[in-house]
């Protein structure tokens, strides 16, 4: 497809490397589908991306559909096949989808576990425990 000058896949990384490899990223990819009881639950490679300003392209299936907002954070293949892939891929690098690092790197300020635990917290306190 004579993208090798603009596609890297890389192997296992420590976590100072990953947030220099996320940094450094346009695009963060991770396309899951979902099979008979296997599906990807919340990735939060997805956060870790957007934290360091990358946006994310991945499928509508599993837990990506509540976190992903189209057009702003990432975007999504109408399906996971490498044609929907190709599809998706040539969009962005086309120039048809652009995202302001700032607005991505917001994306993941909700689920910081200080939010996570508020919000825990005000379902125990709705219910009266």
């Amino acid at each position: 497809m004579n993208l090798s000058d603009q596609i890297s896949i890389e192997g296992r990384k420590t976590e100072e490397e990953l947030v220099d490899y996320y940094a450094r990223a346009d695009l963060f990819i991770l396309a899951s589908y979902a099979e008979n009881q296997n599906f990807e639950g919340f990735g939060i490679v997805f956060l870790e991306a957007n934290a360091a300003g990358t946006p994310v392209l991945t499928t509508r299936e599993g837990g990506m559909v509540d976190y992903v907002r189209e057009g702003v954070n990432g975007f999504f293949t109408e399906d996971p096949s490498p044609s929907g892939l190709k599809t998706a891929l040539k969009r962005y690098l086309d120039g048809g989808l652009t995202f302001d690092p700032a607005q991505v790197r917001l994306a993941p300020e909700p689920y910081r576990w200080t939010h996570i635990a508020d919000r825990v917290l005000d379902v125990y306190a709705a219910h009266g425990a």
